[in-house]
């Protein structure tokens, strides 16, 4: 993420940068139409030169694919406050719930 108004050509322009580096997921059956699917992003957060004070807003998205096109796609806002004299740290979201549609003919492996 850059500065409002950077242009994203200068490292000074950095506020934050972030790298996931582990998604979990469960499914749970809530009906026969109805599979409710939690996934849980860990990402390595690193605050930029361009960072004033230690808060920042990170948007993640998940989305849900079939047959190659997303059916559904939902951003979070996650909110994070870098601590004292820390530039780079491990940030896991609360788990994330979506429903997914399922019957006889499409099960929840077609997602």
């Amino acid at each position: 993420m850059h500065r409002p108004g950077a242009t994203g050509r200068d490292l000074t322009d950095v506020v934050v940068r972030g790298r996931l580096t582990a998604i979990k997921g469960r499914c749970e059956e809530d009906s026969p139409t109805l599979l409710s699917t939690t996934v849980e992003v860990q990402m390595e957060l690193f605050r930029g030169p361009g960072m004033t004070g230690r808060k920042v807003q990170v948007p993640i998205f998940v989305a849900v694919m079939l047959n190659g096109d997303i059916v559904d796609k939902q951003v979070f806002p996650i909110d994070f406050e870098f601590p004292s004299n820390v530039d780079r740290a491990t940030v896991s979201t609360p788990g994330i719930t979506m429903g997914l549609p399922v019957s006889a003919e499409r099960s929840g492996a077609a997602y």
